[in-house]
């Protein structure tokens, strides 16, 4: 079923059936688990705060090598709390020793950040 038709002319028809359109995207929420995940993160509210506030802004880049960093630490130092985690992080970008070291150390190049 598709939801969009393309003609020869390049317009474009959209089914605003709710029904039809309901019905396809349970469909996709069980078939394609990319789809289902996406659905399920968009949909819980304290990350989607996170989404439209940070996400959808011009720093991505910071926001993924904050999220990498994160998920490095949590490697390196299983033990750390969510607090402690962040406590970290966040003193090794504001300490200006570290602050231009953090992608070497933790091994999270631009070609990395964007996998």
């Amino acid at each position: 079923m598709e939801l969009v038709k393309f003609s020869n002319n390049e317009n474009s028809t959209v089914c605003t059936d709710d029904k039809l359109v309901e019905n396809y995207g349970k469909h996709v929420y069980k078939t394609y688990n990319s789809m289902r995940c996406l659905a399920n993160v968009m949909e819980h509210p304290e990350f989607r705060k996170f989404v439209d506030k940070y996400l959808l802004s011009a720093d991505v880049y910071s926001m993924i090598l904050f999220m990498k960093m994160y998920k490095k630490v949590e490697e390196l130092y299983p033990w750390f709390s969510p607090y402690q985690k962040l406590g970290f992080i966040h003193t090794l970008i504001t300490c200006k020793t570290t602050r231009k070291k953090i992608r070497k150390v933790f091994g999270l190049d631009q070609q990395q950040l964007m996998q």
